[in-house]
């Protein structure tokens, strides 16, 4: 049962803040990227995307502590550069400056990515059954924007970050550290932790190896996984918004 669980863990980006939207919305708006034709594949989301994700990938894998706005901003440059794209009328000698620049300001947008429609009103409901915990890859000046911002009217009652832990997800380290630390600050086993992620990659494939309940929010994205591609990948409950799992859990406890 859902109402069997204590503390939610949660993912932020890509289950609580709409990660695809805000990546790709801060690459566009670019002047590398806003001066390509409108049919330049470059400029639609399904193919963005996953070049920028392999980029994000590999950095991460390479530098597990790199505070992750500066893995956006490498990201960025990587895809920049990987694609060969240049800002026009800008001279050739003043191009490395303006992508160091404008990477910087791409890894600095995080703080401004949209939540999802459902989010805060789903979490502020949540809060009253269950103590909420972040786990997410993250930076602490990055996640204190988000909240500030964003995700401004609900409450976590800790947040772990990869900056804190010196990981990133899918490392196991990760989930370790959320079961020590729940079970130091609030007292909480194993077994009552719920883990609510959209990332199939970056959360649930660790989490059903280590035998934690959770909760796949699908939210139709581009990246994360699929169930269909992941077959190997189990989880006790699908939901396709937080809205739907806040309603789950009233109607459970009803």
């Amino acid at each position: 049962e859902l109402t069997s669980s204590r503390l939610l863990s949660f993912d932020i980006f890509g289950t609580l803040i709409d990660w695809e939207l805000g990546v790709f919305n801060a690459i566009l708006t670019t002047p590398h990227f806003s001066s390509l034709s409108p049919s330049h594949p470059m400029r639609e989301i399904k193919t963005l995307l996953p070049a920028y994700f392999t980029a994000e990938s590999a950095i991460q894998a390479a530098n597990p502590s790199l505070l992750y706005s500066a893995v956006v901003a490498g990201s960025f440059s990587q895809l920049v550069r990987d694609y060969n794209l240049s800002v026009p009328g800008t001279p050739e000698t003043e191009q490395e400056a303006l992508l160091d620049s404008t990477a910087k300001g791409v890894g600095e947008s995080i703080g401004t990515w949209p939540a999802f429609p459902d989010t805060v009103a789903a979490m502020q409901a949540l809060g009253k059954r269950y103590k909420l915990v972040a786990l997410s890859n993250i930076d602490e000046a990055s996640v204190a924007r988000t909240l500030e911002g964003p995700l401004a009217g609900m409450k976590f009652d800790a947040v772990y970050t990869a900056e804190k832990i010196g990981s990133y997800k899918p490392d196991p380290r990760n989930f370790e550290y959320l079961l020590e630390n729940v079970k130091r600050q609030f007292g909480v086993e194993k077994g009552e932790v719920l883990h609510v992620a959209q990332s199939i990659f970056h959360d649930h494939q660790t989490v059903g190896k280590m035998g934690l309940k959770n909760v796949w929010v699908d939210r139709k994205a581009v990246l994360g996984g699929t169930a269909a591609s992941s077959p190997e990948v189990t989880w006790n409950w699908t939901v396709e918004s937080l809205g739907e799992l806040a309603e789950m859990v009233e109607k459970e406890a009803a």
